[in-house]
Parts: C-alpha cells; structure tokens; sequence
C-alpha cells in the first residue's frame, strides 16, 4: 500500500495535469469549508440579532403598559385628593383635563372612576349622579348578579367612552374577577381580553386596568380588611389596536402577534399587525412570554424581509 501511494505521488508529481487538478480539488473543499463555515457564522448573527430584537420589542410592550398605570396612580391621587364622597364630575374632568392624554399616555381610551355601590344604596347612589351633571344617570349590568355593584360613574375624556358610563362592571366574569384580585392585593389588575361596550365592533380587543381606590387614602393591612373597605376602583379601558397603534416596528423589520394566556394552535391571536401571517423571513420566529399585572401575554415575532435586506448590508 505505501508503495503504491509512493508511485501515485509520483505520477501526479510528473503530471502537470494531475497537480493542477488535485491543486483545484484541494481549493474547492476549502472554499467549501469556509463558504459554510462564514454561512453558519451569519446564521448565528442573524439569529443573535432577532432575538435582541424580539427582547427589545416585548420590553417596548411592557413600557408601554406600564405608562398607563402611572397614569393610573396620578388618576387615584386626584380622587384621593378631591375625596371619595366629595368628588365631582366636573372636578374629575378638570383633573383629565389639565394632563396631556395624547402624548403622555398615547393609545388611553381615558381614565374614570368606578363606584361601589353596595346593596340598599342604589337609590341615593343614582339620586346623586343624576345631580352630578348626568341627569339620566342609570345603572346597566351585562348580566344578572347579586352583590355590590361596581358601577364607571366618571370617564374622561367623555366622547367616545360615553356609552360605558353607568355599567356594572361587576356584572361580567372576566372584569369581576380583575376587580377582586386588585383589592385583594392592592394593586393594579389587568382584564383578560373583553370587548369595551365604547368599542362593540372590536371583539376581544379590549382590556381594562383598575386600581383600588380607599377613601382614608391608605391600604388596610390585610386582603379581608380591604376587601370591606375599598370605595371604588381608578381604571383606564383600552383598546389593543390603539395602544400599538405607534409602536416601533423599526421600518418593518419584525410583525407580532399577541396570544392572552398560553398560545396554542388553536387559539386565535387578540393582536395581528400587519402581515403576520405570511412566513417568517430567514424562517426567524421568537416566542417571548410578558407578564403584565396579573396576566401573561404571549407574543410572537415574525421576521420581515426588511430585516433580512439589513442583514445583508450589516446595517
């Protein structure tokens, strides 16, 4: 065997051919090897760089909703301020009023106020609303229950959110349950998705965030004590398609859907930005999990071609 290695050797050496073609077959496997090897390179950065993107994106999301809740506090302070009983629909609106909804809280449908009105105080409660600048105040339930009623007695800016005022919330499932787990833990609470009675057309595209409201001003110490206490919730409705309406897709780069819960094939998506249907560039998908005061969203990210041309320029 080496001798017959040692005559081949020598045959290729005589051979100008035989070099040249072993020559050219040696620098093809190399530019092979590399040619993957600067392929697989890429592919990491690609993939390094989508999911720093993704991550930048849900953290955009949760900044976002966390601007609404700010608002949600200085809504409470105001309230707080005026006095539960004392506060007046004009006093409210002026508080809204005097903050700059647009640009500081952009994609807020408002802010208000929802009343506990306990059983055996429905008729004072309504005498007094009525004298408060909305003289055919009623109270509206989405279905029958028994208890207190939490009922939106203030919403500003009043156009667009009118059709909300006077509505039990209390009388719905999903934003009962968002308003016992905000007094029990003093803090606030966001809605599964629920359609807004101010925005019917848009089904399960709605949420709402509520923060107890205690007339002394403070917190009882324990959920029981609070739970007897409370005297109404500060909220603020909002509507998916509105928050995200500004939201930075950096030159659409990525599209994004957002599941309630855990997502599973089935379940449709309450979020779909534009194209997010179609297949992912550079087959570049993230799942990223964003926890949001008492709720998980699960959003996904699609890569667009835009990201794919910037890949290719290094941009």
């Amino acid at each position: 065997m080496a001798r017959a290695m040692q005559r081949w050797a020598i045959a290729i050496a005589s051979s100008p051919l035989a070099t040249s073609l072993v020559v050219f077959a040696f620098g093809l496997v190399v530019a092979i090897l590399a040619g993957s090897y600067l392929e697989a390179s890429q592919r990491r950065e690609q993939i390094r760089r989508f999911d720093d993107l993704a991550q930048r994106a849900a953290g955009q999301l949760q900044a976002r909703m966390h601007t609404y809740v700010y608002g949600l506090r200085g809504a409470r302070g105001a309230i707080i301020a005026a006095g539960v009983d004392d506060l007046s629909r004009s006093g409210f609106r002026d508080y809204i009023a005097s903050r700059e909804l647009k640009s500081e809280f952009p994609g807020a449908r408002g802010y208000g106020f929802i009343r506990r009105v306990r059983p055996g105080q429905e008729a004072d409660f309504l005498r007094r609303a009525r004298a408060d600048g909305w003289p055919d105040f009623r109270i509206r339930t989405l279905a029958p229950h028994d208890g207190d009623r939490w009922v939106i007695q203030y919403i500003e800016p009043e156009a667009g959110n009118t059709p909300a005022v006077g509505l039990d919330i209390a009388s719905e499932p999903i934003r009962q349950r968002a308003l016992q787990a905000a007094i029990a833990n003093n803090a606030p609470t966001l809605t599964e998705p629920v359609t807004l009675v101010q925005a019917d057309g848009k089904v399960n595209h709605g949420f709402l965030i509520v923060l107890p409201v205690f007339a002394s001003g403070r917190s009882p110490a324990s959920p029981e004590a609070r739970a007897h206490e409370v005297a109404g919730l500060a909220y603020v409705p909002l509507l998916i398609d509105e928050v995200l309406e500004t939201f930075d897709f950096r030159g659409d780069e990525f599209a994004m859907t957002i599941h309630a819960g855990t997502a599973s094939a089935k379940a449709r998506p309450f979020y779909a930005s534009r194209e997010a249907a179609r297949p992912a560039a550079m087959n570049l998908v993230r799942r990223v999990p964003v926890t949001l005061y008492g709720q998980v969203w699960q959003v996904e990210f699609r890569a667009r071609p835009a990201i794919a041309a910037r890949a290719q320029v290094g941009a």
